[in-house]
């Protein structure tokens, strides 16, 4: 972020770079009516978008003979983001296919995860209406100097992987999982001098 003042008009202007930065500030001054639907999703049931529903359709995505719409549509959606995160590595040079995650081996992690994010333990959507779901699925990288590789990748929402950045992926664990709670140590005898006037 960059300061520029005009001496003339005494008129300050304020540049700001940076992919994160600008993501940020987008997110502060939107209007309501700029969040984005996706199109993809018009024909689909409201009750598709019920986590309850997600998570059972996820279970049987893992069976060769299904030809279920629904679970056909689920898959296409997984198989999506997928190619978005292999594209993702390419450009930033990390990409590895010997490596890269398999759509059995994201389903079988989405599974393991219970359709929860490990950080906030939120529930998370394969479906989802909105283009920016803050509690959509993504593959958080565990090193983010390394590729979306099958050891290196764990279940989140959207909200806590852009939240996380570059921190350590435990030390962001530990911080979004800590639970501080106030405990009063009076013995008998203090809370006696305590009553007293």
């Amino acid at each position: 972020m960059n300061e520029k003042t005009n001496e003339k008009t005494n008129e300050k202007k304020v540049i700001i770079s940076g992919t994160v930065a600008k993501y940020q500030m987008k997110k502060v001054i939107k209007k309501p009516e700029d969040v984005k639907e996706r199109k993809t999703m018009d024909q689909i049931s409201l009750e598709m978008f019920s986590w309850e529903s997600q998570y059972s359709l996820l279970n049987t995505l893992t069976t060769k003979t299904n030809d279920d719409p629904c679970a056909i549509l689920v898959k296409k959606q997984i198989m999506s983001k997928l190619n978005n995160y292999k594209q993702q590595d390419v450009l930033k040079k990390v990409h590895d296919e010997r490596k890269l995650i398999r759509l059995d081996q994201l389903i079988g992690k989405l599974q393991e995860s219970g359709l929860k994010c490990l950080y906030c333990k939120e529930e998370v959507y394969l479906l989802y209406k909105m283009v920016r779901e803050l509690k959509q699925w993504t593959l958080d990288r565990i090193d983010n100097n390394i590729g979306h590789f099958h050891d290196n990748v764990i279940i989140s929402c959207l909200d806590c992987n852009l939240k996380r950045r570059k921190k350590s992926s435990h030390a962001f664990l530990f911080t979004k999982q800590m639970n501080i709670v106030r405990v009063d140590h009076l013995d008998d005898e203090d809370r006696d001098h305590k009553d007293k006037p």
